[in-house]
């Protein structure tokens, strides 16, 4: 039950996000202003993270990618020991949510922002919640997210 809750938020999270991306940038304003999404004040998510995180299976490590439209993100992640995956999210203040899917599992990591980190929780399909802590870089510095909300 609680798998085909969030397949379905899930599901419902990327074609908002999908239609938000594809839309031309006259739209996505209409779209947001109509949704309730605020368009001013949106932290500046773009760039590469180094990935530390706890999942069923134990730690994990990786670097994360994420590109940015407006209040819209494509994040992908590219664990360590070769897994790759993709989700689509959205900013709505306080929270950063992004939905992915491996196969038919879905899940949305929900993160906030602490400096130039993202802290974020996400559900397996048992419901255990796991926790995974994204660190921006760029170049060899750490630098703090624009905009951020603390």
């Amino acid at each position: 039950m609680l798998r085909d809750g969030l397949v379905g938020a899930v599901v419902g999270l990327i074609v908002m996000v999908c239609v938000a991306m594809t839309l031309p940038a006259w739209s996505c304003g209409s779209l947001a202003r109509w949704s309730g999404v605020r368009q001013h004040n949106v932290p500046e998510f773009a760039g590469v993270y180094d990935l530390v995180g706890d999942g069923p299976l134990g730690a994990y490590r990786g670097t994360v990618s994420i590109a940015q439209r407006g209040p819209a993100v494509y994040e992908r992640w590219e664990i360590s020991n070769g897994q790759v995956y993709g989700g689509f999210g959205v900013w709505q203040a306080p929270f950063l949510a992004v939905g992915y899917a491996d196969g038919l599992v879905g899940a949305v990591v929900v993160y906030r922002i602490d400096g130039a980190q993202l802290h974020g929780v996400w559900p397996d399909e048992t419901g255990t919640l796991h926790s995974e802590t994204l660190t921006r870089r760029r170049g060899d510095g750490i630098v703090a997210l624009e905009g951020q909300q603390q």
